[in-house]
């Protein structure tokens, strides 16, 4: 049997429903295909970005047309998380940057969290490796998130901070923000938090030569991680 059949056969039908789509796009069911677009994007993005990105342009296509910014803000986000995973950083900025200033312009202030979030790991964890811009993003998402009241984006925020820190060579800062992010993550109760930051306390001690409490902070964070299982 051909393990690749599977995987051709779901392409396969996905595209005659991309075609399907197209064919009532001026319809009263635009709104419809639009979601539907999206729906089957997202269900093959982890098995084919690319073919995941054809759903979302085509949905995006309908959305300019269809006059619903939200709509259009959710397909801006989209096309842009594909255009990271492929590699293209700056057209991925460009529609998160369009889809935070809709969000932002509708109130929705927890969706223009996650864009502010997603536009600062563009920066940080691509190529791009622009430290300042990404810290600032980070830190500002981390304030409005905390401000919703959603701890555990908050304290990922204030984690990722904490990274940038590092990268700048700014060890002793990064230490005292990835303890600040453990120590809110007890306090929320976020069990992989608390495992997560507790790692990076003990990958910085170490960075510090510190390798004694590097090394209790890791045996930590492995307990913390076996709870988790």
């Amino acid at each position: 049997m051909n393990p690749a059949a599977p995987k051709n056969l779901i392409i396969s039908n996905l595209l005659f429903f991309l075609m399907y789509f197209g064919s009532i796009g001026a319809s009263a069911n635009q709104k419809i295909a639009i979601e539907r677009l999206l729906q089957v994007g997202d269900s093959i993005l982890d098995l084919s970005p690319t073919r995941a990105g054809q759903f979302y342009e085509q949905a995006l296509l309908y959305a300019l047309k269809e006059g619903d910014s939200t709509t259009l803000a959710n397909c801006y986000a989209r096309v842009g998380h594909v255009n990271y995973l492929v590699g293209n950083y700056y057209e991925a900025l460009s529609y998160h940057q369009n889809a935070l200033e809709i969000f932002k312009s509708k109130g929705l202030d927890s969706l223009a969290a996650e864009e502010i979030s997603r536009i600062g790991s563009i920066y940080y964890f691509s190529d791009l490796h622009d430290q300042e811009k990404a810290l600032a993003y980070f830190e500002d998402a981390y304030k409005a998130f905390e401000k919703l009241g959603l701890d555990e984006s908050a304290g990922l925020n204030l984690n990722y901070s904490g990274y940038v820190h590092w990268a700048n060579g700014e060890k002793e800062i990064a230490l005292s923000i990835h303890r600040q992010a453990y120590d809110y993550f007890v306090s929320n109760k976020d069990s992989l938090g608390m495992a997560t930051s507790m790692s990076d306390i003990g990958f910085t001690l170490n960075s510090l030569q510190r390798f004694d409490d590097g090394l209790i902070a890791n045996l930590n964070a492995l307990e913390l991680e076996k709870k988790l299982s």
